[in-house]
């Protein structure tokens, strides 16, 4: 009796510690993760997780526009923009502390909160494998729906509902595109320049490591291409986006890639780069607009057929946007049938220089601000 006491307690304290660290593991709240969490409805695609993460946030403005109602005075005093909430993605995918980081006010706050509430579970994040609970922010847009025309007589043919509905969505996106656009006139373009840090860290391991010299020899060629070719083509961005003979649409300011993560947490300078491309802590951002963009592969669309290099554009908060973005740089685009796969490649794969692509970039800005006065 007394050995069967003894065996309960231990396995009792076992069974309380181990609740005690379960907690403590559930209860951190990661910023970010590996596995960021999404809106649910493109788990069954077979794309990558940048892709599905594009195809989420297309959902997450599928549920906001099928279930939005837009508050009465906001729409008296034409308020248009944007609410960000900011809320926890559980390990179970429910959300939790639900607050308005950036708000409108006129009851669009109030009915972001409704919107949230209304959340399915979300995709949860992971860390090295396992659920983690992670903050999280969602952007709820609110435009105003085009004013009406009088109406007119009914002819016999009449538009059907899913041309309407087509009209709308167009609309819609019009706008959403036009608020990014102001936001970059009124900003700065901030130039995200290559790093390259994870192939030039291997190369090193590589060289340190060699078991023989003419592999050594051949890692350290590889390693000085690398670094020669981020250079020029950091140099050659730096040198087209820093002349108005090339883009004049907005205020420009130069980072590397790596000091990403201080611009998403707000820092305001001390990492900009000079022309020079050496960091000059007198240029600051001084808490203004911006979008970012950088020389990648564009996001994907639901049934794309072609591959982009092109200056992909992000928002404030580092997700990528669509259109009117990006400029491209080179194209990949399947034209072609497998029978007629052997052809030369010329015939499905073309680009420009990046000078034309900076040139190109700027002028679709400028072109399409000028569009937006007609809207």
């Amino acid at each position: 009796m007394r050995i069967f006491g003894v065996v309960f307690l231990i396995s009792f304290f076992c069974f309380n510690s181990a609740i005690e660290v379960y907690s403590q593991i559930d209860d951190v709240i990661y910023e970010e993760a590996p596995q960021m969490p999404r809106f649910p409805g493109c788990e069954n695609l077979d794309r990558t997780g940048s892709q599905k993460r594009y195809c989420a946030e297309k959902k997450l403005r599928e549920f906001v526009s099928e279930n939005i109602n837009y508050p009465e005075q906001a729409k008296v005093d034409r308020i248009e923009g944007e609410v960000i909430l900011s809320f926890v993605v559980e390990r179970d995918g429910s959300t939790s502390n639900i607050a308005v980081k950036s708000g409108l006010g006129k009851g669009c706050d109030e009915e972001a909160l409704r919107l949230a509430g209304m959340f399915p579970k979300w995709i949860p994040g992971r860390k090295k494998g396992k659920k983690v609970r992670v903050n999280t922010l969602a952007v709820i847009e609110f435009v105003l729906p085009k004013e009406e025309e009088p109406r007119k007589k009914k002819k016999k043919k009449t538009a059907s509902k899913n041309t309407t509905k087509e009209s709308k969505g167009t609309n819609v996106r019009k706008l959403v595109a036009k608020k990014r656009i102001e936001r970059l006139i009124e900003g700065v373009l901030i130039v995200r320049l290559q790093a390259r840090t994870n192939k030039v860290a291997a190369l090193k391991r590589l060289i340190q490591n060699a078991s023989t010299d003419q592999f050594r020899q051949e890692s350290q060629l590889e390693l000085d291409r690398t670094i020669f070719v981020r250079d020029s083509v950091n140099k050659e961005l730096v040198d087209h986006f820093s002349q108005a003979a090339f883009y004049n649409f907005s205020e420009v300011l130069f980072m590397i890639e790596t000091d990403k993560k201080k611009l998403l947490n707000g820092e305001q300078s001390g990492y900009f780069l000079n022309k020079n491309m050496e960091v000059d802590p007198s240029i600051s951002l001084d808490n203004r607009k911006f979008l970012t963009t950088y020389l990648g592969t564009t996001p994907r669309a639901d049934g794309a057929r072609a591959v982009h290099t092109a200056f992909v554009v992000l928002d404030e908060f580092g997700y990528p946007l669509s259109w009117p973005f990006p400029a491209y740089v080179e194209w990949r685009k399947r034209l072609l049938s497998k029978k007629d796969s052997k052809l030369d490649s010329k015939y499905f794969f073309t680009d420009i220089s990046t000078r034309d692509a900076v040139i190109k970039f700027n002028r679709k800005m400028a072109a399409f601000y000028e569009n937006t006065r007609d809207w």
